[in-house]
């Protein structure tokens, strides 16, 4: 650890007098820009942002404002210019065992060039160079932690090939705006030994296989296949704990859950898709691989229903104990909705948000209000509490309830889409 210098030149830096591990953690908290800023305080922070163990480079901090007056006046080119300099400069002279004679490795590396107005010059062969050259950079400190956000709308700039003892102690990964080709998913399996948690948004995938042995987290935020015919995403993680998808059909991208996972504590998978959705050609192969999962939040868009009106073929969820349907279209009939409740022995709270619940053919005239009157009386004993200021209703239910439930949600309930209902087992 280095020791606090004392000289003349310190002034009334009392900051400065604290050992360098405390100061790399507050400078950890600055934009590498403001933190690089801090050599001309005094002789004590000269070279300290050579050894800080984040770098924090965004595009942000060179658009202009308040603070830097002079540098909203320039041209975006210039400003361009400036950006690439300081981040090469700053991966260049950046070495962590400067002053502490420790490996040369970053706990934290974040680069985000997603502005609209860095877009242009990303998209020219001489800015891409330059962003390869950063990502390189950065990874070449063997972070631990990795954030990378390139370009705006659809995915241009492809992420270079990242050699194996660059990525040895990295444990998160987010991914925002990159294509990433058939070669990213033998990176994560190979070259990505302590890998916990990664995040994919907005990318184009060029890859078909997620192979981990050692990811806890994944989350897919509205990622596209870059063919034609589309791809589908195999992920094979036993030791995920946490899983995460926004999936958009249209994009041409599925994902496939290949082994059960038995460690998984919490799932959210919401689907966009323009064709009504078969439970057993879809998503009850991804459901069997979420059989452990103990929270599930489900969404679908479309109508889903199971064939001929059987019941689908849902797996047993020994562990789920809450399930959350948000925005659920269950027009067609309320099957799904108690296969979960006669699947689930555990299953403690079921919550129903904003979900389309089928209604009598009839046609009345729509109430802004909700209608007791209109529920069955074998039905009124479910409801425990209702506010409408709210928009919650409280259902309490039991094993041989079930019929009574249809009935509840098949009535001329009109508004009831535009409530949360939670349902709890007793």
């Amino acid at each position: 650890m280095g020791e606090p210098h004392a000289g003349e030149d310190r002034g009334d830096d009392y900051l400065g007098t604290l050992p360098d591990c405390l100061l790399h953690k507050v400078m950890s908290f600055l934009p590498a820009r403001q933190a690089v800023q801090t050599c001309v305080l005094s002789r004590r922070w000269r070279d300290l942002w050579r050894s800080m163990p984040c770098i924090d480079i965004d595009d942000d901090d060179f658009v202009g404002g308040a603070s830097t007056a002079t540098t909203g006046q320039l041209s975006r080119k210039v400003r361009w210019r400036q950006l690439m300099d300081f981040a090469s400069n700053l991966l260049e002279f950046h070495d962590v065992h400067v002053i502490d004679f420790k490996p040369p490795f970053l706990e934290r590396f974040r680069l985000h060039l997603a502005h609209s107005w860095t877009a242009p010059y990303i998209r020219a062969w001489k800015g891409t160079r330059l962003v390869e050259c950063c990502i390189l950079g950065g990874f070449r400190h063997r972070p631990a932690a990795a954030d990378i956000a390139v370009g705006v709308g659809v995915p241009l700039f492809r992420l270079p090939w990242l050699p194996s003892v660059s990525t040895s102690r990295l444990k998160r990964l987010h991914l925002s705006g990159l294509v990433l080709d058939g070669c990213f998913g033998e990176c994560i399996c190979s070259s990505c030994p302590v890998l916990e948690a990664m995040e994919l948004k907005s990318c184009s995938c060029e890859f078909n296989k997620i192979e981990s042995a050692t990811l806890k987290s994944l989350a897919i935020h509205g990622c596209r296949s870059c063919f034609l015919e589309g791809t589908t995403l195999a992920i094979k993680t036993p030791r995920l704990t946490s899983l995460l998808l926004r999936i958009t059909v249209y994009y041409e991208l599925r994902v496939r859950l290949v082994d059960r996972m038995d460690y998984l504590i919490e799932a959210s998978i919401r689907e966009k898709s323009y064709e009504p959705i078969n439970f057993d050609n879809d998503l009850c192969k991804s459901l069997g691989a979420l059989a452990s999962v103990r929270n599930l939040k489900l969404s679908w868009s479309r109508s889903m229903d199971s064939p001929h009106g059987e019941f689908p073929n849902f797996p047993t969820f020994q562990k789920l104990t809450t399930l959350h349907l948000y925005k659920c279209n269950m027009c067609l009939n309320l099957n799904i909705l108690l296969s979960f409740l006669q699947k689930a022995p555990s299953l403690e709270r079921v919550i129903l948000q904003n979900c389309k619940f089928p209604v009598a053919p009839r046609k009345r005239k729509r109430s802004t209000k909700v209608d007791r009157h209109k529920i069955p009386p074998e039905c009124k004993g479910l409801i425990t509490s209702e506010s409408r200021a709210s928009k919650h209703i409280e259902i309490t239910y039991q094993d041989d309830d079930f019929c009574n439930l249809i009935k509840l949600f098949s009535c001329n309930w009109r508004k009831l889409e535009e409530y949360t209902i939670t349902l709890t087992k007793v």
